[in-house]
């Protein structure tokens, strides 16, 4: 079961964050990229360690980290600032509505009912505080 997690995870992870362009150029943008420590790992050839120097070493670690800053930059770019702006909710309250006045020291079931008889905007034209009469 956890092998099936596993690959049910990879798939979506590896799903493009972005639209796909025509350019084959550029490569669309996934979560997984985020997750793995060697991004371009399938286009990069390993050498044997026993082989590498300390300057390589130290060229292919700047490398990698110049590859990762341009992924974050990319990313910022084409996905970040393409998200629909969200539009912040105002409650639809009116006078006459019938509330629930909440209680901290007692169960939901109990709390009285109210009617609202005055609505407060705030600045931005949203419903910020109301007068409520209730039974008592």
């Amino acid at each position: 079961m956890t092998t099936v997690l596993a690959d049910c995870g990879s798939v979506i992870n590896s799903r493009p964050l972005t639209y796909l362009c025509e350019d084959e150029t550029v490569k669309p943008i996934s979560p997984s990229m985020f997750l793995q420590d060697s991004i371009f790992l399938h286009e990069c050839s390993v050498p044997d360690i026993d082989q590498v120097g300390q300057t390589y070493l130290r060229k292919r670690l700047k490398c990698k980290e110049s590859l990762l800053k341009s992924l974050r930059k990319i990313f910022r770019y084409s996905y970040l600032t393409k998200e629909p702006k969200k539009k912040k909710l105002c409650p639809t309250v009116a006078v006459g509505d019938i509330v629930l006045v909440g209680a901290d020291n007692s169960k939901r079931i109990n709390w009285p009912l109210g009617c609202i008889t005055e609505v407060i905007p705030g600045k931005d034209g949203c419903v910020r505080l109301v007068k409520v009469r209730t039974k008592h």
